[in-house]
């Protein structure tokens, strides 16, 4: 068993799939994830992490916004 993020991501979008896992406001309107839209995002972050030269066990840092894309 792994305590890493991504596999409970994953873990929980094979659980619920379509199911909603965020609920934010962007801009004027309200916008929804469902738990297989995060995994697939985490997945795409991830890949790009990797092709640029992020490999397991370095440390990345994340200035911005508050903002559910950092979920991922």
């Amino acid at each position: 068993m792994s305590d890493t993020i991504a596999y409970h991501i994953e873990k929980l979008a094979k659980k619920y799939r379509n199911r909603t896992a965020l609920v934010y406001k962007k801009a004027f309107r309200v916008e929804k994830w469902t738990y297989n839209q995060l995994y697939s995002y985490s997945k795409s972050v991830a890949a790009f992490l990797n092709k640029n030269g992020v490999k397991k066990g370095d440390r990345v840092i994340v200035y911005a916004n508050n903002s559910p894309d950092w979920v991922a």
